[in-house]
């Protein structure tokens, strides 16, 4: 099954099954989808923390792989977690 056609199994499925849940399809396969020409490898998908539990709660029961399980407690060094100073 090509990367395009799992896309549209996740996409039907979010839609259909989670049409609250905001979401947003990132990294090479959007930028591709956009028209720049890049090599796909896998699908990324942000939300935010509730949904993404509710996205991963769905793909679990769909035969699709988590590859890098959700944290909101840790932010690797180098990155912020959205705190700023004023």
């Amino acid at each position: 099954m090509s990367l395009f056609s799992v896309f549209k199994r996740i996409y039907t499925l979010l839609e259909t099954e989670a049409p609250d849940v905001d979401w947003a399809l990132t990294g090479s396969l959007a930028f591709y989808l956009r028209g720049i020409n890049v090599l796909a490898q896998d699908i990324d998908i942000q939300s935010d923390d509730t949904g993404a539990y509710a996205i991963g709660a769905l793909l679990q029961n769909q035969c699709f792989e988590c590859l890098e399980p959700v944290r909101f407690d840790y932010a690797p060094p180098g990155f912020s977690r959205g705190e700023h100073s004023q």
